[in-house]
């Protein structure tokens, strides 16, 4: 894996620029900024498997909103139904109407039981909220397989967890589009790069999980 240094040293090199071993000059904090949007094009084009992780709540009898930690602002579920497993009953937690699950809280009684359903309800700091229904009885270890893009790069040692190349290419694009065409390589030329390198790499991945581009009616 990359680290945020050595993409924007790469791309430096590319524009025959001086290396840094920081982003303090206005130029190379420039190309961090373009390796950021390209990481995040290259992030959103396919659910990358470096990007998978398993979250972990534990309830607490008698609570029914929870925070998923480390999910960020920019997660998805990996399962294709938006399922949570409950790994101490063995089951699947449902997704459900927010505003349902508000009114069976406005006007009923605590209902307590084995959590069957759940329903988005907002955001706790930068991780999503959950509400679950019923409300837990006792101790559960509820799992959620999600994707998770990285932050933006910001230190030098940051790491970036998909592939590099179509970011280096990707910034490499930007940054000759900012000031024009560059001794010979034009901006089309090397969008082109960048793409048929993120496609091979969206290929190769994809080549890891078969079966989830096999569509079946359920």
């Amino acid at each position: 894996m990359a680290t945020a240094l050595t993409i924007v040293n790469g791309v430096l090199r590319r524009l025959r620029e001086p290396q840094v071993t920081g982003f303090s000059s206005a130029y190379a904090a420039l190309i961090l900024d373009f390796a950021n949007e390209t990481m995040k094009e290259v992030e959103e084009a396919w659910r990358w498997t470096m990007l998978r992780q398993t979250l972990t709540v534990t309830t607490t009898p008698g609570v029914d909103t929870y925070t998923l930690t480390g999910s960020g602002q920019e997660w998805q579920f990996q399962d294709r139904q938006n399922r949570m497993f409950n790994s101490t009953a063995q089951g699947y937690i449902f997704p459900f109407a927010g505003d349902v699950l508000e009114a069976y809280r406005w006007t009923t009684s605590v209902d307590l039981g084995l959590p069957s359903y759940y329903a988005i309800v907002g955001q706790n700091g930068n991780d999503a909220e959950f509400r679950l229904w019923p409300t837990p009885d006792q101790v559960y270890t509820i799992k959620v397989p999600a994707f998770i893009p990285d932050p933006d790069l910001v230190a030098p040692t940051d790491v970036v967890r998909v592939p590099t190349l179509p970011i280096s290419l990707g910034t490499w694009a930007r940054a000759i589009s900012e000031r024009g065409e560059d001794q010979g390589f034009k901006t089309t030329d090397q969008y082109v790069l960048y793409q048929n390198a993120l496609s091979y790499q969206i290929a190769l991945d994809v080549a890891r999980v078969p079966d989830e581009l096999v569509w079946t009616a359920t």
